[in-house]
């Protein structure tokens, strides 16, 4: 299991790779540990294999939270714990989905709790990570956070819930196949769609997220079985 320390202070540094090496003892855990100095060099390095990432609030070269939006933007499925003397920023960590602060200086019980609480919610959505090729990087997505993808001249354009959007190069069959056991299923012959974000369907229309997307005849029927698939609890 792979963690990430992102911090600028070798002393703080030092207290949570302590902890680390503790909380692997107590658990009975492996952890391949990962240090860097500033955002910029972990950004340059990061390769989306993480499972949780420390970061300082306040580092050099690139603050916190625009290393955090940056990270978002390759990985939205890491777990992310700040650690700060600064508990006003609580707040606006929740734009970057952190999983957690840790207020300096740090205790072992409040990390403890916080990365057990981390790890288990790792643990419960591994199971829907996908690792995109977008341009030159490989991003991991969270498929529960993909309402739809939509396929344009043989590029997938995979939909998010916060509005974003991830394009990559592939066919509607591969991800068909890929997400079919995660509650996903074609609509018509170019959208696939997150059940769980299906909010109203008609004759040939079906509303996911906000978003009105065709229903094929074709499709219709099949379509329509595996919502009620979804909705039945034996998708």
């Amino acid at each position: 299991m792979n963690i990430a320390m992102v911090e600028d202070q070798s002393g703080d540094r030092e207290i949570l790779l302590r902890f680390l090496r503790r909380y692997e003892k107590e658990n009975l855990l492996s952890f391949d540990i990962r240090s860097y100095a500033d955002g910029a060099t972990f950004l340059e390095q990061y390769r989306c294999d993480c499972a949780v990432i420390f970061m300082d609030i306040e580092m050099p070269r690139l603050n916190e939270m625009e290393t955090a939006r940056r990270l978002r933007e390759l990985d939205d499925a890491v777990g992310l714990i700040f650690v700060t003397n600064m508990a006003q920023y609580a707040v606006e960590g929740y734009t970057v989905q952190a999983a957690g602060y840790l207020l300096k200086p740090v205790a072992y019980y409040q990390f403890s709790v916080i990365l057990g609480k981390t790890l288990a919610m790792q643990d419960r959505s591994a199971r829907s990570e996908l690792l995109l090729p977008v341009g030159n990087d490989l991003v991991r997505v969270n498929a529960a956070a993909v309402t739809y993808i939509e396929v344009r001249n043989h590029w997938l354009h995979y939909h998010s819930a916060d509005g974003g959007e991830k394009v990559v190069r592939g066919t509607i069959s591969e991800a068909e196949q890929q997400l079919a056991p995660l509650g996903f299923a074609r609509c018509s012959q170019s959208f696939l769609v997150n059940m769980r974000y299906v909010e109203q369907v008609s004759s040939d229309t079906v509303f996911v997220a906000g978003e009105r997307l065709p229903v094929s005849r074709s499709r219709r029927r099949p379509f329509l079985q595996a919502l009620t698939d979804y909705l039945g609890g034996n998708d």
